[in-house]
């Protein structure tokens, strides 16, 4: 076991081979997909999408999910655009990423940029890049624990860490230029800055039917988070140890 591991951690290491073996993966997925199994089509992390499906609707939904990676790895909605016929917007901050959600994802909307409060005056936004673990530079409390997150994410992916500036917008400037008014489900995973994320989303313009919000630090995070939402929302159920799901009221 030991020895196979090795030889994996090997061969991901090289990036050539790294591509090589993503792009496989993803030829059996489609090539499972065509025959209508969904076999290797359910991505989400603690079985997400799965516990979704109790609360959504069958078809034809619309999604946005921030943090969308490559369009497939850990998504939420992936499952939702392929075999429930759902579209809808990811936005992903780093470009190369962005660019991979593109080709992945027909169905989806991408935006390469980072989600920021509406109040937020620069154009653009410093991440220190982690992989799927990346971050906004300084976002944390304690930035030893945000470095070492970016650089676990990093170790994970055979990635590298380093620092990139990327585009700031809004949420729902994003929304806006997407022709999107009514959502069925917000996905956000943004690595702790969820709650600046929604700082940006105007309730009064864009309400989602439901929110699938990440917390990494729920004792930090969940006051500041329910009091953008308000009574706008109601907490309907805790879909894994950090994933919190919220419904509209009406």
């Amino acid at each position: 076991m030991q020895i196979r591991q090795r030889f994996l951690g090997f061969l991901y290491s090289k990036p050539r081979l790294r591509k090589a073996g993503r792009e496989a993966k993803r030829a059996r997925r489609l090539a499972f997909e065509r025959l209508r199994s969904d076999r290797y089509s359910h991505p989400a992390e603690n079985e997400l999408d799965r516990k979704l499906v109790n609360f959504l609707p069958e078809r034809e939904g619309v999604f946005v999910e921030a943090g969308a990676y490559d369009g497939y790895l850990s998504s939420n909605t992936y499952w939702f655009e392929r075999f429930r016929g759902w579209s809808g917007v990811l936005i992903e901050p780093l470009p190369d990423l962005a660019e991979r959600a593109r080709k992945e994802r027909p169905r989806s909307q991408v935006f390469q940029c980072a989600l920021v409060p509406a109040n937020y005056s620069d154009p653009y936004v410093t991440m220190r890049y982690g992989a799927i673990m990346s971050v906004v530079l300084n976002s944390w409390a304690d930035a030893d624990e945000e470095q070492e997150h970016a650089q676990a994410g990093a170790r994970v992916h055979y990635g590298e860490t380093g620092e990139l500036q990327v585009p700031a917008r809004p949420l729902s400037n994003v929304l806006s230029e997407a022709g999107i008014t009514d959502v069925d489900l917000l996905t956000l995973d943004v690595e702790g800055c969820e709650a600046s994320a929604l700082g940006g989303l105007d309730l009064s313009r864009h309400r989602p039917r439901f929110m699938l919000i990440e917390m990494l630090h729920e004792d930090r995070q969940r006051p500041e988070i329910e009091s953008i939402l308000c009574a706008r929302y109601q907490y309907e159920a805790r879909l894994s140890d950090r994933d919190h799901l919220y419904r509209r009221t009406n």
